[in-house]
């Protein structure tokens, strides 16, 4: 290293006078001189102090001192050196006689803090994603960090700050500065994805002003994306971000469920009607004789009911009660449906199926004079048809055969026979068709 001095200008004579002449007694020569540091680091802005020592030690020890860089750093007459930017210089110790020593400066600016891009990220398990550390300041000369995440098992991340997303669950990344312990988080939340969303209900009929609560449940198990709900017609129902439905006007809607990602969506269809609901507690019995009675409960509804429609078959009847009774000697499967009526509409229809079943069974007559008998032939294509009584003791009861056709009241055509007994008290036997009525399964 060269340096160049001017040592008559950096010489500062310092001390008594010596001799007669008023003149400073140069003492013994200065032949070396060493200084505490030969190195030093400062941050920007710090002051350090460097001493000097001479060899002899009874020569003269003032020395001048100087600065090979004042834009790197300065230096008093009295050693204290104070960092000014980043750079290295030379802080130099002059004595008279030109004898000299340095210290190597070296200006570092400090860290002051480090800054992440993301504060929170999410993830699914196998992704991967990078954070970028920024150290502050931008020019600080340490620029070393160090990376951690608080749980392995949910995510990693390398020296990089390349973060792998293990398995769902909630962890953080820290990243902290080698110089001064400076650190920043990032919250890592990782998801399992969903595969499928499905609704507990498909379909609802609603009145206005009535609420109800749909349930949105996403597959696997261990997903649990958010789930967006909306309304395809406001005018007819509105739902909010917690899936409950409310019924504004007539009309039909459709309400849909739908994964954040958009990936997954599921659907309610929604119908909203001020006419009554469905009837409930539809019940039916059959009588051997070929009566139906059918009941039921009234529906729920905003407005009165003026009417049931029964339907059996192809019979249809209206009655203002819970409750109708009709002739329907017919076996086979019947469908019966009843629903309520209103000056809002007709309300939707409640249904069962039934299967009537006939058999033969035998009854017992205590005959007093005469008796009548009679016999009916089921389904529309029977006409002119008649029937044979006939008598086990006609010594005891005979028979008197009348046939002539008509249509009942209730559109069955049928044949009708008298057996009038004419002898006496007996008890006489007669075969008869019954039906049962079941409820299809």
């Amino acid at each position: 290293m060269v340096i160049q001095v001017n040592a008559s200008s950096a010489y500062s004579p310092q001390g008594p006078e010596r001799g007669n002449a008023g003149q400073p007694d140069p003492g013994q020569p200065v032949t070396q001189i060493s200084l505490s540091e030969t190195d030093m680091t400062l941050d920007r802005g710090d002051t350090e102090v460097l001493s000097a020592s001479v060899t002899p030690e009874d020569a003269d020890n003032h020395v001048s001192w100087t600065s090979t860089d004042s834009k790197v750093c300065t230096v008093t007459q009295t050693g204290a050196v104070t960092g000014v930017d980043r750079g290295t210089a030379s802080v130099v110790a002059l004595s008279s006689e030109g004898k000299m020593a340095a210290c190597r400066v070296t200006v570092v600016n400090p860290v002051t803090g480090v800054v992440l891009d993301k504060s929170s990220m999410t993830m699914i398990p196998g992704a991967t994603a990078n954070l970028h550390a920024d150290v502050l300041p931008g020019d600080a000369t340490n620029r070393g960090v160090q990376w951690a995440s608080s749980d392995s098992k949910i995510c990693t991340v390398d020296s990089s700050g390349k973060v792998t997303a293990v398995e769902a669950g909630m962890a953080k990344v820290t990243v902290m500065t080698q110089e001064g312990g400076f650190f920043a988080d990032c919250v890592v939340t990782v998801k399992t994805p969903a595969s499928g969303l499905t609704l507990d209900k498909t379909s609802l009929t609603m009145k206005k002003g009535d609420t109800e609560q749909l349930t949105a449940t996403v597959y696997p198990s261990g997903a649990k994306p958010e789930v967006l709900w909306a309304s395809s017609d406001g005018n007819v129902c509105t739902v909010d971000q917690t899936g409950k439905i409310t019924a504004v006007g007539d009309g039909s809607a459709v309400i849909s469920a739908t994964t954040k990602d958009l990936r997954h969506t599921a659907t309610c269809n929604v119908t909203v009607s001020s006419a009554p609901g469905p009837v409930k507690n539809l019940k039916a019995t059959m009588s051997s004789s070929g009566w139906m009675t059918i009941s039921w409960s009234c529906p729920d509804s905003l407005s009165a009911i003026l009417s049931y429609t029964v339907r059996v078959g192809d019979k249809t009847l209206t009655v203002t009660s819970e409750s109708a009774s009709l002739s329907y000697p017919y076996a086979g499967d019947v469908a019966i449906s009843v629903c309520a009526n209103s000056r809002e509409g007709a309300g939707a229809a409640t249904a069962q199926d039934y299967v009537i079943e006939s058999h033969t069974s035998t009854t017992s007559h205590t005959v007093y004079q005469y008796e009548e008998l009679r016999s009916y032939y089921v389904g529309d294509s029977h006409h002119n048809e008649h029937s044979y009584f006939s008598s086990s003791d006609p010594s005891l009861a005979h028979g008197e055969r009348i046939i002539y056709n008509y249509i009942n009241s209730d559109g069955d055509r049928c044949s009708e026979h008298d057996y009038v007994y004419r002898r006496g008290s007996s008890t006489v036997s007669n075969s008869t068709t019954v039906y049962e009525m079941h409820l299809l399964q």
